[in-house]
């Protein structure tokens, strides 16, 4: 090839690629035409297609919503299971508008049986034949089991699988019935029976969990005083600053050397917050008794050294450090009864007495008492407990 040749070819070469732009344009136009053409001749058909298509998955939604079945397991022995609460809310949501929700209780054998199949082992158990739900944030929350049902998760915690441990009936099926059972080993039914009593309940004094206990415990110990042991003992470590360290102290010497003066302090200190000196004052507590207690109990204890100690997140308070350990108290409150801790006491004046009073040998005439069966409120004052301010049941590491 001629250098002449050889330089008009590169000039074509040139011209080419640069008017390749408009030959891919004028390409794509030609096949965006022939679509429009094809589109608009079969116009109906694909309409009706896509129109089906949609109906289909809007039947199907519907179907599913009309269909759904909650089914609502939960145990009359569970005081705290708050189902009623979670399924009103349930039946308010919508995607829930036409679902059927039946409530079963643990006490028939074949809803053990479900739950079994299914490896729930807590209880309240919301469980639903489908996670097809129209709202995704809620089907989140669903969890398949293994029984191909799907549970949702409501942080439940009760375990009904435990012995009842008075009914003469192997309720767990391992062959061991009532206080035979391990699972008993902690129920108020099999504590030893004695001629006197000795209740403590380990506390905060300003664990939110405690203020609720302590309400119920005040009518208790009002009560029973006379026939049982009734102590408040404390926690061995401070979770709420300076405040429960000076307020811990002060109860303790008022229950040490005032003690016929302690019940009356307290039903003014749970009242309201922050009014301690009128609750001594009103209870006629001897400040200078007191005083010279506090002094000496905080240097017995070495109680200013453990606060300053900035290394532990939660201080060391040893007051009742040995007795709490023998029994493994972890929390506030928890509830020790002839020095034995128990986990399954219902949470309400009559319950804590019907377990005190369970335990005398021969039970005296104190226990035939009245006693309320109201749940508090976790906070001070005497209001009813109405679920608003769920939390942990305890205050703990």
């Amino acid at each position: 090839m001629s250098e002449l040749e050889k330089k008009s070819w590169d000039i074509e070469i040139k011209n080419t690629q640069k008017n390749a732009p408009f030959y891919i344009i004028i390409v794509l136009l030609v096949i965006i035409s022939v679509l429009a053409f094809l589109i608009w001749k079969n116009y109906d058909i694909i309409f009706n297609w896509w129109s089906n298509r949609s109906n289909v998955a809007t039947n199907e939604w519907n179907i599913i919503a009309t269909d759904i079945v909650v089914k609502v397991v939960w145990d009359k022995r569970c005081t705290e299971c708050q189902t009623t609460q979670i399924i009103a809310q349930l039946k308010q949501a919508p995607f829930l508008a036409g679902a059927k929700f039946e409530e079963v209780d643990f006490a028939d054998k074949w809803i053990k049986d479900l739950l079994q199949k299914n490896d729930i082992k807590t209880l309240p158990a919301f469980l639903l034949n489908t996670n097809k739900v129209s709202d995704q944030q809620f089907a989140q929350y669903l969890q398949e089991t293994k029984g191909g049902l799907f549970s949702l998760n409501v942080g439940a915690k009760f375990d009904p699988f435990w012995e009842i441990c008075d009914n003469k009936i192997d309720d767990n099926w391992d062959n061991l019935i009532d206080c035979a059972d391990t699972t008993c080993s902690k129920d108020f039914q099999c504590a030893p029976k004695v001629d006197r009593p000795v209740a403590d309940l380990y506390i905060m004094s300003y664990c939110p969990y405690w203020l609720q206990a302590q309400k119920w415990y005040l009518e208790v110990m009002s009560k029973l005083w006379k026939v049982a042991d009734l102590n408040i003992k404390w926690v061995p470590y401070i979770m709420h600053g300076q405040k429960e360290t000076d307020e811990n102290v002060v109860q303790y010497c008022i229950q040490k050397e005032q003690k016929e003066k302690y019940v009356s302090y307290l039903n003014c200190f749970l009242k309201e917050e922050w009014k301690n000196a009128e609750c001594r004052k009103e209870a006629k507590i001897d400040e200078k008794k007191l005083t010279s207690c506090v002094n000496s109990t905080k240097k017995e204890f070495s109680i200013d050294e453990k606060m300053a100690d900035t290394s532990k997140q939660y201080p060391d308070f040893d007051i009742d450090k040995s007795e709490a350990l023998k029994v493994w108290v972890q929390w506030s409150p928890t509830f020790v009864l002839n020095g034995i801790k128990l986990d399954k006491v219902g949470r309400n004046a009559k319950a804590y007495a019907e377990a005190i009073c369970s335990t005398f040998k021969n039970k005296p005439k104190d226990c035939e008492q009245t006693f309320q069966d109201l749940n508090f409120d976790p906070s001070f004052g005497f209001t009813t407990w109405n679920g608003s301010k769920q939390a942990s049941s305890w205050c703990a590491q």
